[in-house]
């Protein structure tokens, strides 16, 4: 099962921000959203890149410039955003798979030994095919209609 990389959740983050001002039709810098969230400003810019090459996302030059979200914010979902990421850092780590798969089929493991690898693998994929249903179901216009919940206190006595 995969954990959350900071790519994912940067990416997670700029899309948020982006959908937030689509409603406004305004322009987000990679700085600003870094700043709002006290990210580095570089990596942010990196995986709005990716973004951008995922058309997800389109830029404007000059000094009022920035990115813009370019689907609307309801038909993209966090799965969707995770899964762009995931692909490019799959590309990005292919070579150190492929010595890890390299370095596995040096041992032969016993039948049982693969019994065994088998239910467990099965077990993850279960597992990722369920993450990702869940993360296909969230558009980033749900998250964006999600309130900042405060704490509503009750002074009755």
């Amino acid at each position: 099962m995969r954990s959350v990389t900071s790519k994912t959740e940067y990416a997670a983050l700029a899309i948020l921000e982006l959908a937030r001002a689509q409603t406004k039709g305004a322009l987000v810098s990679a700085q600003q959203i870094a700043d709002k969230y006290a990210l580095s400003t570089p990596f942010m810019s990196k995986v709005l890149q990716i973004l951008k090459r995922a058309a997800l996302v389109t830029t404007e030059r000059g000094a009022q410039g920035g990115f813009r979200l370019v689907p609307n914010a309801n038909e993209v979902t966090v799965g969707y955003v995770a899964a762009t990421i995931e692909a490019q850092e799959r590309r990005e780590n292919k070579s150190i798979d492929e010595m890890r798969t390299t370095r596995s089929n040096v041992s032969k493991p016993s039948s049982a030994e693969n019994a065994t690898r088998e239910r467990i693998d099965e077990i993850w994929r279960q597992a990722e095919i369920k993450r990702q249903e869940y993360l296909n179901s969230i558009s980033f216009a749900d998250l964006l209609a999600i309130k900042d919940a405060e704490p509503t206190y009750n002074y009755t006595i």
